[in-house]
């Protein structure tokens, strides 16, 4: 199970970026999030943002 996913100086990235599936703070929907080693996590992510944004340079990082 992916929980977090790091990169830097990567094509459009030149400062660290993480995507995490830890739910922090989030108070909505407690029924559909997982429990693992007492951590709470999101079961899906969305990557969006307007055209040119790096997108497509997040999936080619993973």
């Amino acid at each position: 199970m992916l929980i977090e996913f790091r990169f830097k100086n990567y094509r459009s990235f030149r400062d660290e970026a993480v995507l995490s599936m830890e739910a922090v703070g989030l108070s909505s929907f407690k029924k559909s999030l997982i429990e693992q080693n007492k951590m709470k996590l999101l079961p899906g992510a969305a990557i969006y943002g307007k055209n040119g944004g790096g997108k497509s340079n997040v999936i080619r990082a993973f």
